[in-house]
């Protein structure tokens, strides 16, 4: 694969992924809309603009760094091309210096003859001179591309998206509109587990622990596999995992939990649970049980600020 070839790839690799970074932010700003109110509604336009802005801005100060890279990579195999010839020239040069050495009195009779100085020489040292000078300019020329690339990598994390910032933000606002306050319990696996056994005890006065409510979740999935099954579809190999061996995971591992088990756990207590998530809406589980006696268990959804990836916390009333 030559340099030109080389560098197309990696614009497409880079446009493929400009793309995607812009239907992820389409789905920010969808959600982030969507909770907007009349009190934060121009807070929330204003950051929508910010964010579209900030990202095109990144991509085209990427596209240019591309843009050069390829252009150096270009330029540099022409260098090459030209040293490999200037040293075939060198070489011969060399040759005819050393034809002619060998034969000391031919050198010194044309020698006495003015006109034969410069026969059958050639002086290599103005071809060694540019060809420094060449690799001279070429180094001078990697170094300034470099500086100018650290100096667009500095103005280009100025830009970059802080997704964690931005749900972090997202959430104090959500909190504050529902007067609720977050309990945040470790990310170590059993987030799910535990954020429903705090929210349990706080609403319901119910007394429970971690390994009972994978229990729950565990039965009653493998009690309604019809139910369930479909949830445990593959995208990888495109096939539904075995509800058994998925089961004894929950059950018996620290297998994380998702909507799966929140709807079995919803189901086993008659309760209904919603899911708030930044940037989108609220996920409600069982909501017909809802009633002013029957509240519903609380829970955030993180995708970004914890370093695990997906979390949930428990969230309170005031």
């Amino acid at each position: 694969m030559d340099e030109q070839e080389k560098s197309q790839n990696a614009e497409k690799v880079l446009l493929a992924k400009h793309r995607k970074e812009n239907r992820d932010l389409i789905s920010t700003i969808t959600g982030l809309k969507k909770q907007a109110t009349k009190k934060t509604r121009k807070s929330i336009l204003n950051r929508c603009k910010d964010l579209q802005e900030n990202l095109r801005k990144r991509h085209e100060i990427e596209i240019a760094q591309q843009k050069l890279v390829g252009k150096e990579d270009n330029e540099s195999h022409t260098d090459n091309t030209s040293n490999n010839i200037g040293t075939l020239l060198v070489g011969s040069e060399n040759f005819l210096t050393e034809k002619v050495s060998n034969n000391k009195n031919k050198i010194k009779e044309n020698s006495k003859d003015p006109k034969n100085i410069f026969r059958g020489t050639v002086s290599t040292e103005f071809r060694k001179g540019s060809k420094k000078n060449r690799q001279k300019e070429r180094l001078n020329k990697r170094k300034a591309k470099i500086e100018q690339i650290k100096t667009e990598a500095q103005n280009e994390s100025l830009l970059e998206i802080n997704f964690r910032q931005l749900e972090q933000e997202t959430f104090k606002e959500l909190l504050k509109l529902n007067n609720l306050s977050e309990f945040e319990v470790p990310a170590d696996g059993n987030c799910l587990f535990a954020s429903i056994q705090d929210q349990l005890k706080e609403r319901y006065h119910i007394e429970s622990n971690i390994e009972q409510l994978r229990s729950v979740a565990s039965d009653v999935i493998a009690k309604d596999p019809e139910t369930y099954a479909p949830y445990l579809f593959d995208e990888e190999t495109l096939k539904i995992k075995d509800i058994n061996e998925y089961c004894k995971k929950i059950k018996f591992g620290n297998y994380w939990g998702s909507d799966l088990e929140i709807l079995a756990i919803s189901k086993f207590y008659g309760i209904p649970i919603t899911v708030i998530i930044a940037g989108g809406s609220p996920i409600k589980f069982n909501e017909s049980l809802k009633s002013a006696i029957k509240p519903d268990l609380k829970l955030a959804f993180y995708q970004h600020s914890y370093g695990l990836g997906e979390h949930y916390n428990s969230l309170r009333d005031y």
